[in-house]
């Protein structure tokens, strides 16, 4: 299992677990991530901005 920030450009993946505190949960939330989701990484520089196209399940 890899976290979100390992994935490279252009690699896909679903998300089957989300690890954090309420706060943290809820921001990722509202930005559509959830368990079950279709991601794909677009854009993960080193030491800055990651892109991701998310699609539900």
């Amino acid at each position: 299992m890899k976290n979100l920030t390992e994935l490279s450009q252009g690699q896909k993946a679903k998300i089957v677990a989300i690890n954090g505190d309420k706060r943290y949960l809820t921001r990722v939330t509202s930005i559509g991530l959830s368990i079950g989701c279709q991601v794909e990484m677009l854009q993960n520089f080193v030491f800055g901005v990651k892109t991701l196209r998310v699609s539900e399940a």
